[in-house]
C-alpha cells in the first residue's frame, strides 16, 4: 500500500468536512504497523484521541502488534495495560 497517500486522504477528509472515525484511524495505524513505523502509528493514535475518538480494541491490538514487530516488548506491554485500564478486553 501507499502509506503517505492514505495519510493524506485522511487529512483531506477532515479538510472537506468529513470527520474520520475510529475505523479510518485504525486503518492508518495498521498501515503504519505493517510498514514498521511505530512512531507514525503512535502519532496517529494521538491524533485520534485529540479529536475525541476513543481507541478501540482494534486500535490497542494494532499498537501492541506494531510494538512487537519492532521488538519493543515493553511498549507492547504498556499498550496492553492501557487497554485494560480503559475497560476494554
Amino acid at each position: 500500500g501507499d502509506l503517505a497517500r492514505a495519510e493524506a486522504l485522511l487529512d483531506t477528509m477532515a479538510e472537506v468536512g468529513l470527520e474520520p472515525n475510529a475505523v479510518c484511524f485504525n486503518a492508518i495505524i495498521s498501515a503504519c504497523s505493517h510498514a514498521g513505523d511505530i512512531s507514525g502509528a503512535t502519532s496517529w493514535c494521538s491524533r485520534m484521541r485529540s479529536r475525541g475518538i476513543l481507541p478501540t480494541v482494534t486500535t490497542f491490538s494494532t499498537m501492541v502488534d506494531a510494538c512487537a514487530k519492532c521488538g519493543d516488548i515493553e511498549g507492547a506491554e504498556t499498550w496492553m495495560e492501557s487497554m485494560e485500564a480503559s475497560g476494554l478486553k
